[in-house]
């Protein structure tokens, strides 16, 4: 997925295959500047089809 901060392209995060639903769910960690107040983050898939994405985490 194409990982973009307030309309700048980051990065392309690579998610690898988990086998389904049913099996173990995984991270993908990357760090990223954010600037002091409001931010956007947007992620875009690259291919056909993309991850489940089901949290993420800002710290």
């Amino acid at each position: 997925m194409k990982l973009y901060v307030n309309d700048e392209y980051i990065r392309t995060l690579e998610f690898k295959p988990t086998g389904g639903w049913e099996k173990e769910w995984k991270f993908v960690p990357t760090i990223i500047t954010l600037k002091s107040g409001a931010n956007s983050i947007k992620l875009e898939t690259t291919g056909e089809s993309g991850p489940f994405v089901d949290e993420l985490f800002i710290d």
